[in-house]
């Protein structure tokens, strides 16, 4: 049985999850795949949605911060190929 503090995460979770997307919609920021929404059955899924990731705009490791500003939603494979490379790499190196 879960405890207290494992609902707490993911309560959180879920409320930045619906932030992210109330900003811009349940699509990757990086490559617009869609993205699961947590509150939909499965039959009600966009074709080819996939896990929501939260992704820092500027990564920890070059100084970026937690802030609401600093994170956007990505799909799993974007959010691993990005890394830690900056949005200009990242954006430069997809559009290539």
């Amino acid at each position: 049985m879960a405890d207290a503090t494992e609902h707490t995460i993911i309560r959180d979770r879920l409320l930045l999850l619906y932030a992210l997307a109330g900003r811009e919609g349940w699509w990757c920021h990086y490559c617009r795949q869609p993205l699961i929404r947590p509150d939909y059955p499965p039959h009600e899924q966009d074709i080819g949605a996939v896990e929501a990731h939260v992704d820092h705009v500027v990564p920890r490791a070059h100084g970026g911060s937690d802030a609401f500003g600093n994170r956007v939603l990505a799909c799993g494979d974007c959010n691993r190929r990005k890394g830690t490379r900056s949005y200009a790499e990242f954006v430069a190196l997809i559009d290539a």
